[in-house]
């Protein structure tokens, strides 16, 4: 399979690529009466939670809790001068949110803004950059804490316990030291992320969720591929919905049930704080003919 993460959803140029990736036309004559559909099911921004989880933000923690609209929250708190959050503006912050892993620069929020076509001043990116830390100032205590960690150990860890090794960190110059600090604390949150989506995965296999009986053409719910953290699988179309909806109940439940599945995890001293979880996780599920035409179910 091609990287098809990287395609592009609302570029007219990728839509055929995306059409092409499609269900089968019938179940190999295993349901007479019923066609596959395309069901593809996703973690809902699950490293922003995973880093409200790590970081203990009360601002995230809330946010994700009340199911608030983040992105349109933060960019509500970016451009406090304008009345309505349209879409570029919401895109915005997104992006800027999804750069709080990496610790986005003013010239960073400057660079967001004009590709999105929304111009602005070295000032004003300045002035969303400091309103960005002072709205979640306890991720950037925790960020500044993990640097001092990595720098101390040589080591970041995900909050499952999965170490990641910085070797020489302590050593480089400025500027390498800068990237080498930013890469190590999205670990964090990028490799919980990781964790849960590997934990999903076992939990949906074991509820039965995924078959493995008979041929591949005639496996009535058969996982397709994984894209970054989708599931995509072919279900019948008279059991997309329930099966979409018993998927997503095993992602509410990556993190209490991880010790059934990273096996020693329950003996660690990470397991405590994991079952403390605070952040929900959920998943969303589409469904369609083909990739290019998933709607939500």
């Amino acid at each position: 399979m091609p990287n098809v993460q990287n395609l592009p959803i609302r570029d007219p140029a990728y839509k055929d690529i995306r059409r092409a990736i499609a269900a089968p036309p019938d179940t190999g004559g295993v349901l007479l009466d019923d066609t596959f559909v395309m069901v593809e099911c996703d973690l809902s921004q699950v490293e922003l939670r995973t880093l409200a989880q790590a970081s203990g933000d009360p601002v995230l923690i809330d946010a994700f809790q009340r199911g608030t609209d983040l992105h349109t929250a933060t960019a509500r708190e970016l451009f406090p001068e304008v009345g309505l959050i349209d879409y570029i503006l919401r895109q915005i912050g997104k992006t800027c949110n999804f750069g709080l892993s990496y610790g986005a620069s003013a010239g960073k929020l400057f660079e967001v803004c004009m590709t999105a076509g929304y111009p602005i001043t070295m000032g004003k990116a300045a002035a969303m950059h400091r309103a960005l830390q002072e709205r979640y100032a306890r991720l950037e205590e925790y960020r500044a804490e993990q640097h001092a960690v990595v720098l101390r150990t040589n080591e970041v860890h995900t909050l499952f316990g999965r170490v990641r090794m910085f070797p020489v960190i302590a050593t480089m110059r400025q500027g390498e030291l800068a990237a080498a600090l930013r890469e190590a604390f999205a670990t964090i949150p990028q490799g919980t992320a990781a964790d849960l989506f590997k934990v999903w995965l076992v939990l949906i296999d074991k509820a039965g969720l995924f078959d493995h009986t008979g041929g591949v053409t005639l496996r009535r719910r058969r996982l397709v591929n994984v894209v970054h953290d989708s599931v995509v699988a072919y279900v019948p179309r008279k059991e997309a919905g329930q099966w979409a909806e018993a998927v997503c109940k095993q992602a509410s439940e990556t993190p209490y049930r991880a010790s059934e599945v990273m096996i020693g995890l329950e003996r660690t001293k990470w397991w405590g704080g994991v079952r403390d979880w605070q952040v929900p996780i959920l998943a969303e599920a589409k469904a369609g003919q083909n990739w290019a035409e998933l709607e939500g179910v």
